[in-house]
């Protein structure tokens, strides 16, 4: 279950970015009177005839999220659920943008939204998102943790590890991300017993977008910091804002693409001539690919290139290729390979650029929370 802590300490500093929806939310109209019901948890009947107890996080894509007292967080397609039921409020996004408060009941592909003893039935086809009423604001919060580390001693002394932090609020008409993936490594010289950094890299990205329709959203928001002295960067911001569209969405595939006019400053190590700090405009393309190639396993991929004057790179390429394999409960095994490559590197001091390619392979143990 979700770590509540957590998500308090977060809520202050993260608070601001809730935004106010550009829909309307509707009151319930008297299509029939209900008696109203009671329960402890969230409730899901699988077509297997389980009972599944715990929480419903979402329904995006024709998918629940459904965190399980006693399986965790489960990816659970739509078809085959036969009933799903709520203990608590529930908002639910229509495709004409509409938005429906209340307990939610799934039943005969129908969406039953009961609130105040008054049920209102909804169309299940007409449904694009469900998530927490934002009267539950802490519930509207989830995230991940993944480290990776390697320790040798012996004939070679030197420490690897990789960290990867990720944050987002979800509501039925917005998203907040924020995600941090930092890389260090290090080994001891045998001759003079010193600790020479080998690699050090931090990347931290954090995106708002507003869904316009099903199809369409607005990416107002979307800042990344990156920092890696080995490819002569101390410090390189950019700030875009975009257009977003879902090629398609679907339980087990999903696919966006985002274009969008964007900003760089870069600040680098050393220069051998020009400034030591870049700043330009640019255009920024993003896609991201999510594919689900079993129950246990799934693949995620994220490419952005972005364009921009020779002097801050000329064209900036990040590639993550992430295989994601759950364990038991909230756990989960992923093998991640990350490419960056600048195609007009900056030069040192001493006139000698970085190599444009930089890539690496990290195998991580994650937490959901």
């Amino acid at each position: 279950m979700k770590n509540q802590f957590l998500k308090i300490a977060l809520l202050a500093y993260f608070f601001i970015f809730a935004p106010s929806s550009f829909a309307q939310e509707k009151a319930l109209t008297s299509d029939a009177p209900v008696e109203h019901f009671l329960q402890v948890n969230d409730w899901v009947l699988l077509k297997s005839g389980e009972w599944l107890q715990g929480e419903i996080i979402s329904m995006y894509y024709n998918e629940v999220e459904f965190d399980s007292d006693k399986l965790g967080m489960q990816d659970i397609d739509l078809g085959d659920v036969v009933e799903l039921r709520s203990n608590r409020e529930l908002s639910a996004r229509m495709n004409n943008g509409d938005i429906w408060n209340g307990f939610i009941v799934l039943k005969n592909g129908k969406l039953n939204i009961v609130n105040a003893g008054i049920v209102k039935t909804l169309n299940l086809d007409d449904v694009v998102s469900m998530a927490e009423s934002q009267e539950n604001e802490l519930d509207l919060w989830d995230g991940s943790a993944k480290l990776g580390a390697t320790l040798s001693r012996g004939n070679t002394s030197q420490f690897d590890y990789n960290v990867s932090v990720g944050l987002q609020r979800r509501t039925t008409t917005s998203r907040f991300k924020s995600d941090y993936t930092g890389h260090y490594s290090n080994y001891t010289d045998d001759d003079t017993n010193e600790k020479i950094v080998s690699a050090d890299n931090r990347r931290f990205v954090s995106v708002f977008d507003w869904f316009i329709n099903n199809k369409f959203f607005f990416r107002a928001v979307d800042l990344e910091i990156f920092r890696d002295p080995f490819l002569n960067i101390d410090k390189r911001m950019g700030y875009s804002v975009a257009v977003g569209y879902f090629v398609f969405d679907y339980s087990d595939t999903r696919w966006d693409i985002i274009l969008g006019p964007s900003y760089q400053s870069t600040k680098f190590v050393e220069v051998s001539e020009g400034e030591i700090v870049e700043k330009s405009p640019g255009l920024s393309l993003t896609t991201d690919y999510y594919l689900k190639l079993s129950k246990k396993v799934d693949f995620d991929l994220h490419y952005q290139v972005q364009w921009v004057n020779e002097a801050s790179g000329d064209f900036i390429h990040h590639l993550e290729a992430a295989f994601e394999v759950d364990l038991i409960g909230d756990f989960e095994v992923d093998l991640t390979f990350y490419l960056d490559r600048t195609q007009t590197p900056k030069l040192d001091a001493s006139g000698n650029p970085p190599k444009k390619n930089d890539y690496r392979l990290a195998l991580s143990l994650g937490y959901t929370f």
